[in-house]
């Protein structure tokens, strides 16, 4: 019979059978990559949309003022604040604002030193990928000036200039995921890492009375950090119709490894971040969200919505690659730290790509004999 033919699990009731087979159509249904593509990079511009105009909901009063302040030629407004001492060789009346800024941060340490160190700790791992893939052969547009997109990063916040410049600029316009790195770019940009860490440290150690301390959070904040990728002009990519297959391998390993030392850094950024929360608010969720938004001042509050746009705008990135690695990623970032599971993950994206061109190669060796 028709019934005994059916295999087990499978409804013979035809209203059931019909539900039962809709269900399993619509389980089966994948969304393209072309449709994965637009949607990771829509998300990801209308997050850093928001978090702008959020940003600057958060700040607007306490920011405002120090903004005129630090406006050349209001000396009025200068009279009506205390400003903190800055270095105005290192960007002005931008480095003032900053300077300002990093100092409310470090008044409002643990939750100033949690939030703005969570926040670095995602940009290591995507300042790399930023960096690598201006040096892929075939990339184009924004994605190719790291120094712009740092510049940006600096000016307008990271959760800005990533979600809506960057990633919708790799995914849609100019980001090649064949190409080629040469083998020393992700090595170089590993070493433009150090300063953003060790500035960190200082910032929130060092006696805010002090010059170096001053120094630090002008260079921290201001726009001498990202000219630093300037360095990495002259390592540039072969033309896309010069590049072979070891060429690309080369590049793969290298970036695997580097992300593999970002990853490193970023898990150990995490812990001194885990210690503060623990030794502060214990396990409180509570005592945390009351620490670090309710009782906040305006700088945490901007800090946070910068580090869940950036980390939420990654997993997007990461999306796009695989849905899979980015519900991983989010999965153990409270215990890797959400930098170290991106780096991971990035890590793993180049040892599938060198994987996969040894796989073309061994291939091609085989059918020559």
């Amino acid at each position: 019979s028709l019934a005994s033919a059916v295999p087990p699990g499978i409804p013979t009731d035809p209203a059931l059978k019909q539900s039962h087979t809709s269900s399993s159509a619509a389980m089966a249904i994948k969304i393209s990559p072309k449709t994965r593509t637009l949607l990771c990079a829509g998300i990801s511009a209308a997050l850093g949309i928001w978090a702008f105009i959020q940003t600057q909901l958060e700040t607007k009063d306490m920011m405002e003022p120090i903004l005129k302040a630090c406006s050349p030629g209001d000396d009025a407004a200068a009279d009506d604040i205390e400003l903190v001492p800055y270095e105005a060789r290192l960007g002005g009346a931008f480095v003032c604002l900053i300077t300002q800024f990093i100092y409310s941060l470090r008044q409002s340490s643990p939750a100033g030193f949690i939030t703005w160190t969570t926040t670095i700790s995602i940009a290591i791992p995507l300042g790399l990928l930023t960096a690598i893939e201006a040096g892929r052969s075939g990339a184009k547009g924004p994605v190719r000036y790291p120094t712009v997109i740092g510049l940006l990063a600096q000016f307008l916040g990271i959760s800005v200039s990533f979600p809506v410049v960057w990633l919708p600029s790799y995914l849609l316009l100019g980001g090649s995921r064949t190409g080629a790195v040469p083998a020393l770019r992700p090595y170089a940009a590993v070493y433009l890492m150090p300063p953003s860490v060790v500035l960190t440290y200082l910032i929130f150690n060092l006696d805010t009375a002090t010059y170096p301390w001053t120094l630090s959070a002008g260079l921290l904040g201001g726009p001498a950090l990202p000219m630093v990728t300037l360095l990495l002009w002259r390592l540039k990519p072969k033309p896309v119709e010069a590049v072979t297959p070891s060429d690309v391998s080369r590049g793969a390993i290298a970036s695997a490894n580097c992300y593999l030392i970002a990853s490193f850094v970023a898990f150990c950024m995490w812990v001194t971040v885990l210690k503060q929360i623990l030794t502060e608010y214990g396990l409180s969720l509570d005592a945390m969200k009351d620490g670090m938004w309710y009782s906040a001042n305006g700088a945490v509050r901007f800090m946070v919505i910068d580090a869940g746009v950036l980390f939420a705008s990654a997993l997007c990135y990461v999306a796009s690659v695989d849905p899979v690695d980015a519900v991983a990623s989010a999965l153990v970032s409270p215990i890797l730290g959400p930098g170290a599971s991106l780096g991971l993950m990035l890590w793993g994206h180049e040892r599938l790509r060198e994987g996969k061109i040894k796989a073309e190669l061994v291939g091609s060796e085989d059918k020559k004999k």
